[in-house]
């Protein structure tokens, strides 16, 4: 019994490539023997890639010949020109726009020079000027220097960014502090406790996240204690 199972080749669905490593696999799982390749070959693709091929072919020629009429090999300037014209899109993170030069650079032909290809599309493609910037200032920048250090100042933008917000989300709770507070110490406190209580309250109905809590209850506590501070001087 045989393991695996051969499907016909699909016109416009697959690459011939793929296919034909899929059926290499498939004789290696099966002991299949150099002989039969050819006619197991002809059977398994299906009458549309069948009629491509040629009687009396070998299994090799018979897969370069289809190889060549499906996938006929790419122009190495208009690969390049595609690879050069690669930037960031505005909504692409730099993970994902760091893998297209990647895929695009196969038809190039850079041979030997492909990290140094790389690395300056990925740096000059960037939408972050300042992420930029910062790469041009490294010394012996190699292509996965590049993606590390603009992977690492992407997320310290997206973190700096997150905690601007919580700040701004907590501040905007705070009451107005009021215009004077009694010289009594017993009246300060209970004042105090009672302010506190206030935002807490404030905080339970807008659904505060806790970080946030601190934040507020931190902010109006200083701004308190120097309040206080000011009137015990007077």
């Amino acid at each position: 019994m045989s393991i695996g199972k051969l499907e016909p080749f699909k016109f416009g669905e697959s690459s011939f490539t793929t296919y034909i490593a899929r059926i290499g696999q498939y004789f290696k799982a099966n002991q299949v023997k150099d002989e039969m390749k050819t006619a197991i070959l002809i059977t398994a693709v299906g009458d549309e890639t069948f009629e491509l091929m040629v009687e009396n072919k070998s299994y090799e020629d018979l897969v370069k010949l289809v190889v060549n009429h499906l996938q006929p090999t790419p122009s190495e300037i208009a690969e390049r020109y595609k690879f050069r014209q690669r930037k960031q899109e505005p909504s692409e993170s730099i993970a994902c726009y760091v893998a297209v030069p990647k895929k695009l650079s196969k038809n190039c032909n850079f041979g030997t020079n492909l990290e140094t290809e790389l690395r300056d599309q990925v740096v000059f493609g960037l939408k972050n000027d300042i992420i930029r910037q910062r790469l041009f200032q490294e010394t012996n920048l190699t292509y996965v220097k590049a993606y590390d250090l603009a992977i690492n100042l992407e997320a310290a933008e997206i973190n700096s960014g997150m905690i601007c917000t919580n700040n701004q989300s907590a501040a905007s709770i705070l009451p107005e502090a009021p215009p004077m507070y009694p010289r009594n110490s017993n009246e300060i406190g209970r004042h105090l406790l009672e302010k506190i209580a206030h935002i807490v309250a404030e905080v339970a109905n807008a659904n505060i996240a806790e970080k946030e809590i601190t934040v507020a209850l931190s902010f109006f506590s200083k701004m308190l204690f120097v309040d206080f501070v000011k009137k015990e001087a007077i």
